[in-house]
């Protein structure tokens, strides 16, 4: 079974950052929660948690949070299928070639 969410200790202690840092990241609009329980707690889901890899990453690279703040924190779009007979044959190998190619040979 795969956990939906995480409290702020948890997710703080995953990446090894802090709740305080958490917060301030809510605060200025940064890493909002997913959600936040009837008692308050912010919770984050799997997304947060990489969005929040991203920003800690760029801190490390020396960015600013305002310079993080414009980078897009969109998903990255799954590799789609090669559709060219150009990717189709390197899958293929040797094998999928013609018999009238020649391989490389051998020095």
């Amino acid at each position: 079974m795969t956990k939906a969410d995480w409290s702020i200790q948890e997710i703080a202690r995953l990446a090894g950052t802090t709740s305080r840092t958490l917060r301030h990241y809510d605060d200025i609009g940064l890493l909002p929660p997913s959600r936040i329980a009837a008692n308050g707690y912010r919770h984050y889901d799997g997304e947060a948690l990489v969005r929040l890899q991203r920003i800690l990453l760029l801190r490390e690279l020396g960015f600013g949070l305002p310079q993080i703040a414009d980078v897009p924190h969109r998903p990255r779009p799954q590799p789609s299928r090669p559709t060219s007979r150009c990717c189709a044959r390197s899958r293929t190998g040797w094998r999928g070639r013609s018999r009238r190619s020649n391989p490389p040979s051998r020095h």
